[in-house]
């Protein structure tokens, strides 16, 4: 109720003042209610979200998907050479692919990992790798992207010479003889250094069940594979970058 103002008159003043206090305790006392009521929904509310094994924090991002347009875009930025060049197959050429550029790059190397996880999608195997040091960072990129996705996947290298001390192979990692693996390559041209490792993998005792590269020159490296009945599949051609194969 409203409460009168003072205006000089002792018992009016002290009465007045009495009113004042009652309600400002009234005020108060419902405002403590009504805080201790509202700790103790939350309290409660908390205490099932708890017991039902759910998240009190934000859900994390799951990893990205493989955007094909956004590698290309990467190799045009970064990787793609116009000029006189001479390739690693002895053939000459007007541009040069420096996949490495790609492969040693964060969002390139993701985008390749993801890329390749996907294009083998059906394919099953073990483990994958390829000739160093090409397929190095592939592989690693790889591994991880299986790892982030749950699925448990083995690496291997293959060296261009016996390593010279302990116990000299060519096959480096915890791959075994009998696995089923995937060659990769980052750029196809004739497919020379693919086949390298598919013979030194082959030697060690595994089944290649694919060759893949990230980029497919279209210059015999498809047909040097068939040739060995080994299936092939490349994430990208010479053809994505507007660039037409030899004939």
């Amino acid at each position: 109720m409203a409460v009168p103002e003072c205006h000089g008159d002792f018992h009016i003043c002290s009465v007045t003042s009495k009113l004042r206090d009652r309600g400002t305790q009234h005020h108060n006392f419902n405002m403590t209610m009504a805080l201790r009521q509202w700790a103790s929904l939350t309290s409660v509310a908390f205490g099932a979200t708890v017991r039902l094994g759910l998240s009190t924090t934000p859900p994390r991002k799951g990893p990205s998907m493989y955007d094909r347009s956004q590698l290309i875009r990467l190799f045009h930025e970064r990787a793609l050479k116009f000029g006189d060049f001479t390739l690693a197959s002895g053939k000459k050429s007007t541009y040069y692919l420096d996949g490495k550029q790609i492969s040693l790059h964060s969002t390139g190397l993701r985008q390749v990992s993801l890329g390749l996880l996907a294009l083998l999608n059906d394919v099953p195997f073990d483990a994958i790798g390829g000739m160093t040091i090409g397929a190095d960072p592939i592989v690693g990129g790889v591994l991880v992207a299986a790892a982030e996705s749950g699925r448990s996947l083995d690496g291997f290298l293959v060296r261009k010479e016996a390593k010279g001390h302990g116990t000299q192979k060519y096959v480096e990692g915890p791959v075994r003889p009998g696995s089923k693996v995937v060659v990769i390559d980052d750029v196809v041209t004739t497919g020379g250094s693919a086949l390298q490792a598919v013979d030194r993998i082959i030697e060690f005792g595994c089944e290649v069940v694919c060759v893949v590269g990230i980029v497919d020159r279209k210059e015999g490296g498809a047909a040097n594979f068939a040739a060995r009945n080994l299936p092939f599949r490349a994430l990208l051609s010479i053809e994505d970058f507007g660039i037409a194969p030899p004939q």
